[in-house]
């Protein structure tokens, strides 16, 4: 297979993300979207 991408990151590497931020960060991103999209059509 190929070479891994060089970015400083062992395949080992996991990113741990409490469940409540990931939640609200989805629901900030959501809102704004909503947002953006309300401010488009009008």
């Amino acid at each position: 297979m190929g070479q891994a991408a060089d970015n400083g990151l062992s395949p080992d590497d996991v990113t741990v993300v409490e469940p409540r931020a990931l939640k609200r960060t989805v629901a900030a991103a959501a809102i704004g979207n909503a947002v953006e999209w309300f401010d488009y059509r009008v």
